[in-house]
């Protein structure tokens, strides 16, 4: 490749990223109590890390599957609680199929909110029962002990 046909290559890509990759930061930002995301230095492709009880796999197949979404599951680069998401070619559609990602999200969000929430529950109701008993057993076991030593 000539250098004048390379710098129109390079400098058709720079203007690419430089327009779209603030729309995918925008979606996301969306979901901050989700993902963690550092942006990508070259190229059109971003590496998101995600919070949320799933291997990346099986977020692959889930989407995949369910919302006819393809993204690049960070397992394939032996990372964990990543996904790759490209957003060089058209972002109007790239946008379109990360809303269906949303719904999905939304799903998995929810579900361990409930599990969270009902880890929470029941570790109070653990506590109390244990803290009860405990009670009962020192004030009483502690007094027995002492007198069968004698």
């Amino acid at each position: 490749m000539g250098s004048a046909r390379r710098e129109t290559v390079l400098a058709r890509t720079r203007k690419i990223i430089r327009e779209q990759l603030p729309r995918l930061e925008a979606w996301i930002h969306s979901h901050d109590d989700i993902f963690t995301y550092i942006p990508p230095i070259a190229g059109a492709i971003a590496f998101v890390r995600y919070n949320l009880p799933i291997s990346s796999s099986a977020l692959f197949d889930k989407l995949r599957i369910e919302q006819s979404v393809l993204i690049t599951p960070g397992d394939h680069f032996g990372v964990k609680k990543y996904i790759r998401v490209g957003y060089g070619y058209d972002i109007d559609r790239t946008l379109k199929g990360l809303a269906r990602v949303d719904i999905t999200l939304k799903q998995l969000a929810e579900r361990a909110a409930g599990h969270a929430r009902r880890v929470r529950c029941y570790s109070v109701e653990v506590q109390r029962k244990i803290s009860r008993s405990q009670r009962e057993r020192f004030s009483f076991s502690s007094l027995e002990r002492a007198f069968q030593h004698k």
